[in-house]
């Protein structure tokens, strides 16, 4: 008797999951479009400004000036204008008070903000030009 269930189980598993597959793909705008009023370009170590974003299928299709890059018809627009965006996620812990060279940190090494901020600190530049 369990076998006879079986065939209608798996119908009624894959309806389940082909709704539930639906219901993402509904919620999800295929083409996306974000206005940035601040892109961070991680590559040049530049701040861009008033960028737009294309994003088709999940994948970024476009980056650019909000004057050179074409808003296609139908896209979501996500007003970002007055916010900064970053891309992917980006690693901020750090303990920038803590000495490194002290226990229990010296076991650890030294992260790649906090050699750079050590850089940084021990150059010959003024500290007043730091502010």
């Amino acid at each position: 008797m369990t076998h006879r269930r079986a065939p209608a189980r798996l119908a009624l598993s894959a309806i389940a999951m082909l709704a539930v597959a639906s219901t993402h793909a509904a919620d999800v705008a295929p083409l996306q479009v974000i206005k940035a009023g601040r892109l961070i370009d991680v590559a040049a170590g530049k701040v861009l400004t008033d960028q737009v974003i294309v994003i088709s299928n999940d994948q970024i299709r476009e980056v650019g000036p909000a004057g050179s890059v074409t808003v296609p018809a139908g896209a979501k627009v996500i007003d970002l204008s007055g916010s900064t965006v970053l891309p992917g996620l980006i690693d901020t812990h750090t303990h920038l008070t803590s000495d490194p060279t002290t226990p229990p940190y010296h076991n650890f090494g030294i992260s790649i903000p906090r050699a750079a901020l050590k850089l940084v600190s021990s150059s010959e530049m003024p500290r007043e030009s730091m502010a």
